[in-house]
């Protein structure tokens, strides 16, 4: 877990580990879906195995009391869900309505990626190719599965 305060702070007493997601979610718990979402995008097993550190440090908390760290809660349903890619076609005429109806849904297991027209995809996602016609294409988590899609309803029956 983090500090709330950097080492060898004279005006701090004692430093603590943020524990408790209240209006603003701590920032232990922001941590540990960013480093969830970069394990996601890169593939990267250091930033799986952090994210996994804080869940160990706060275990008690959560089992005992996970009402109080509800953004933690979150991010580790996140890790325990490993939901799919959703590369989202830039080029194709009508992707701002697309991703405005999908900034609508509430898909807290959908991680979506927007490259640039004509951007190889690089890492582990390495030759998904978007087709000019599909609005998105959907990566499923054990990377054999990748699924075209143009409409909201098709992202959501293959989650």
């Amino acid at each position: 877990g983090y500090f709330a305060a950097e080492e060898g702070a004279s005006d701090i007493i004692i430093r603590l580990k943020d524990d408790h997601d209240g209006a603003e979610p701590s920032s232990n718990s922001i941590s540990a879906m960013n480093l969830l979402r970069l394990h996601k995008l890169t593939n990267n097993k250091k930033y799986k195995t952090q994210a996994e550190k804080i869940f160990e440090i706060f275990h008690l908390r959560l089992t005992q009391i996970p009402v109080s760290m509800s953004a933690l809660t979150e991010a580790y349903l996140f890790y325990r869900q490993d939901g799919p890619v959703l590369l989202l076609n830039t080029s194709h005429p009508d992707h701002k309505e697309f991703i405005t109806e999908l900034h609508s849904k509430y898909l807290p297991f959908l991680t979506c990626l927007t490259p640039e027209v004509g951007q190889e995809v690089s890492g582990h996602l390495a030759g998904a190719n978007l087709t000019p016609s599909s609005k998105g294409l959907l990566i499923k988590s054990d990377q054999d599965e990748k699924v075209s899609v143009n409409s909201l309803e098709e992202v959501v029956q293959n989650l």
